[in-house]
């Protein structure tokens, strides 16, 4: 069996996008719909993501991966918040 790796995938598509589908981000600027919930990217149409969020499609010029500290928190944090979970 003959199985590509999602990146591999992605290569064999064309796709020009910084992310993968299943990537878990968030909004850029948490003032941007005031979304603090991660969202997980579903499909890529060559522009825009479907999440999994009420919000539906977003660019991935608004978005980006989700920090570890927020994958614990399972939100979005602040500036404030993300300096704080950045100090061991």
């Amino acid at each position: 069996m003959n199985n590509p790796t999602l990146s591999q995938q992605a290569i064999e598509n064309n796709v020009n996008t910084d992310f993968i589908k299943g990537d878990v981000v968030v909004l850029s600027d948490l003032n941007l719909l005031s979304v603090t919930e991660l969202l997980t990217l579903q499909d890529f149409d060559g522009e825009f993501w479907t999440t999994d969020h009420s919000i539906g499609r977003v660019s991935e010029k608004v978005i980006r991966t989700a920090t570890t500290a927020e994958l614990h928190a399972k939100r979005r944090l602040s500036a404030a918040e993300q300096a704080l979970a950045e100090v061991p």
